[in-house]
């Protein structure tokens, strides 16, 4: 459930898409070095489009991301653990594992 498009999930401009870690630390240090280097806006392509936006709007949609992708791994840990205690077939077929992630962040353009 973690690694679906239920948790790994977040919209702009009424587009859903996702950032592997990968991908949100490399947007980061880019951004960085745009920001010094002078400039005030970046492009960034979700789903095969073109998004400018300016850059430390960027820096901080990456930086609500990161926040959010810590805060779903962190309750995946916690459903593992839970389901780890659990001691009957019944209470595994039972166990809810999609609650408590967090709602995914939703960017204006």
């Amino acid at each position: 459930y973690d690694c679906s498009d239920n948790v790994n999930c977040f919209e702009i401009a009424g587009q859903k898409a996702w950032l592997s870690k990968a991908t949100r630390v490399g947007l980061q240090n880019l951004l960085h070095v745009e920001k010094e280097s002078g400039h005030t806006t970046t492009t960034l392509y979700l789903n095969e489009a073109a998004l400018t936006l300016p850059i430390d709007k960027a820096i901080a949609m990456l930086a609500t991301l990161e926040l959010y992708a810590a805060e779903c791994y962190r309750q995946t840990e916690v459903h593992k653990a839970n389901v780890v205690a659990l001691e009957t077939i019944e209470d595994v077929e039972q166990y809810d594992y999609t609650a408590g992630y967090p709602e995914h962040p939703v960017f204006e353009s």
